[in-house]
C-alpha cells in the first residue's frame, strides 16, 4: 500500500503564498498536524518512507515515522518549481494555463507540467517495481499530488491536472491495483 501525505502547514500556507521550491519549515500547527497524522497511521508499520527533501515535507515525514522507519529523501517528489510566483498569492497567475498538461506552459519560469509529471512518474515506476507489495509512506507537496493521481488515473481528458487542492496532512491511500481512497479523520487536524 502506498500512503501519500501532503506536508503539514507552514506560515506561507497560512498566508496563502505559493511556496514552490522555497524551503519553508512547518509552523506550530503543521507540527501538530504531523503528530495527528502519526497517531492516525500508528497501526501501520512502514517498510519504507520517502520524502521530498524540502524542510516542510522532511519534517512531516520524520514526525510520522518517529525514528521507526528511515526516511529517504528523493528530489523526484519535490514540489514543482513555481518560478517568479513563489512567495506570491495564487491569484497572481493563470492557474488553468499553469496546470494544463497539453499547454505545458512555463509562464513566469514555472517548471513545465510535463517535466513534473515525468519525474514523479519515474519515482512511481520504481515504486511499482521495487516496493509495491510493501507499506510505503510518501510525504510530498500539493503540487506533486496531482501528478501522482494522474499517474494512477491517467491524464485528465481536459488536460487540467489541478482538479482538487490537497489539504495539509491529508492522507491518500493507493492500493496494489492503483485504487485511490482518501483517508480523513476528525482526529487529523487538517
Amino acid at each position: 500500500m502506498l500512503y501519500v501525505v501532503r506536508h503539514g502547514q507552514t506560515d506561507w500556507n497560512l498566508n496563502r503564498k505559493i511556496q514552490g521550491k522555497t524551503d519553508i519549515p512547518l509552523n506550530a500547527n503543521g507540527i501538530e498536524q504531523a503528530n495527528s497524522t502519526k497517531d492516525f497511521l500508528k497501526n501501520i508499520t512502514f517498510s519504507f518512507a520517502f520524502s521530498s527533501p524540502l524542510k516542510r515535507a522532511k519534517e512531516t515525514a520524520e514526525i510520522i515515522c518517529n525514528s521507526s522507519t528511515k526516511v529517504t529523501l528523493d528530489k523526484r517528489i519535490e514540489e514543482r518549481g513555481m518560478g517568479e510566483y513563489e512567495g506570491k498569492s495564487p491569484e497572481t497567475f493563470d492557474i488553468q494555463t499553469a496546470w494544463n498538461y497539453k499547454l505545458n506552459s512555463e509562464i513566469g519560469n514555472i517548471e513545465k507540467i510535463k517535466n513534473l509529471y515525468g519525474r514523479v512518474s519515474d519515482f512511481l515506476k520504481e515504486y511499482e517495481t521495487v516496493y509495491k507489495n510493501e507499506d510505503v509512506l510518501l510525504v510530498t507537496h500539493g503540487g506533486v499530488i496531482p501528478a501522482i493521481l494522474a499517474y494512477f488515473n491517467g491524464i485528465p481528458e481536459d488536460n487540467n491536472f489541478f482538479r482538487r487542492k490537497s489539504r495539509n496532512c491529508e492522507i491518500i491511500k493507493i492500493d496494489e491495483n492503483g485504487n485511490i481512497s482518501y483517508l480523513l479523520d476528525e482526529s487529523v487536524n487538517i
